[in-house]
């Protein structure tokens, strides 16, 4: 039997944070970070089921209000004594939560915040608790791939590899894809760090999610090991995680079964033209579209790709620290790496070899040309100097 008066927040979450807060100093040292995203990982997946099951309108606490609220209590809720009050359990914005891991110092703070926030997704199907608890005690077997997404401080050259990758799932089409993404555009979560790298910030800390490392393989501590997992062994723990993935999966299927509806004329269209078969079974959506092109090029409803201007370079891109000594100083960086400034140099000649058309039409950035200049002359080509 669920107790639908269970005090989830207290009883689970607290404990889970009291752990960070209490271990703060072991596990934000570099070789220990692995474990800090691990219970990362166990907050959020913890604290939105647990919003959803015992909250205000959780399907676990189905209702259910409280009475004899302690004088501290009654205060906070602002209610009379014996007056009753529905429960509030995981209803604020969890990054105000984390506080109370009473972080020592800014530092161990944005180690803490960002192996929470690394976590936070759109996953839409979830897991049942069984699994839930196989990923935590089993973890996961990484392949190539994993490994070099692993590796810190990469080269320009190192994520064109990764991120042009097919196992990538948002697999970048090109190399001026990821020049254009990773150098120009603004809001990304990419960033330079002070070895002049980019790296792919963890959440809003900007701490570069590789030093979080394997954490899926990631071991606690033996007495950290075993608070986890007496929360874990709590029934209402177990019930939470199931009654959530059971809500998860419903909404998964429904928008699954409309998408495949959706894109069952695709499928057809693709198979008519022998660009398709069944036995590949469902393909990406960015897959999809790149047949369909070839289909609508084939007829001739389109033409092949022609130029695409990169993203209007500002004074927030990355590849404007490369030019700007005062941006690198901001940002604590003595030097951008030779990979960067090579890559650099590629964009903004291929900018000025397409003058016309980066400053043209709707995609217009004339300040992508006076940019590329700059740039060009401050790598010694003397030739924009005027």
């Amino acid at each position: 039997m669920i107790d639908k008066h269970f005090k989830y927040e207290e009883k689970v979450i607290d404990v889970i944070l009291g752990l960070i807060r209490d271990n703060q100093e072991y596990l934000t040292l570099p070789e220990n970070l692995p474990q800090l995203a691990k219970l990362g990982f166990i907050y959020d997946k913890l604290w939105y089921a647990g919003r959803r099951c015992w909250g205000s309108s959780g399907i676990l606490r189905d209702g259910a209000t409280q009475q004899n609220l302690t004088a501290e209590e009654r205060e906070y809720y602002g209610v009379e004594e014996d007056e009753e009050v529905s429960y509030w359990d995981c209803e604020e914005n969890p990054k105000y939560k984390i506080e109370m891991c009473e972080p020592m110092n800014e530092d161990i703070e944005n180690l803490i915040y960002d192996a929470w926030g690394m976590h936070v997704s759109n996953e839409e199907k979830g897991f049942s608790f069984e699994d839930f608890v196989k990923k935590l005690k089993e973890g996961r077997e990484l392949n190539d791939f994993d490994y070099k997404m692993l590796k810190i401080n990469k080269t320009f050259d190192e994520w064109v590899e990764v991120l042009t990758d097919p196992r990538y799932v948002y697999q970048y089409e090109s190399r001026k894809e990821v020049s254009s993404h990773l150098l120009c555009t603004i809001g990304t979560s990419y960033g330079l760090n002070k070895d002049g790298f980019i790296v792919q910030q963890a959440s809003g800390a900007d701490q570069d999610q590789a030093l979080y490392g394997d954490w899926e393989n990631a071991k606690f501590r033996e007495d950290i090991e075993k608070a986890v997992y007496a929360v874990l062994d709590i029934p209402e723990v177990a019930a939470t995680v199931d009654e959530d993935y059971k809500l998860r999966k419903k909404w998964f299927d429904e928008k699954q079964a409309k998408e495949e509806e959706q894109n069952k004329l695709f499928y057809e269209t693709l198979m008519k033209n022998n660009l398709y078969d069944e036995t590949e079974g469902k393909l990406h959506w960015k897959e999809i579209h790149r047949r369909l092109d070839i289909v609508w090029e084939k007829s001739g409803l389109k033409s092949k790709k022609e130029y695409t201007p990169y993203y209007p370079i500002s004074s927030y891109s990355p590849i404007y620290a490369i030019l700007h000594k005062d941006t690198r100083d901001k940002l604590g960086i003595d030097k951008v790496d030779d990979s960067y400034v090579k890559e650099a140099i590629r964009i903004c000649q291929d900018i000025l070899a397409h003058e016309k058309e980066e400053s043209e039409g709707q995609h217009r950035n004339d300040g992508n040309v006076k940019f590329a200049k700059q740039l060009l002359l401050s790598q010694g080509f003397t030739e924009y100097a005027d």
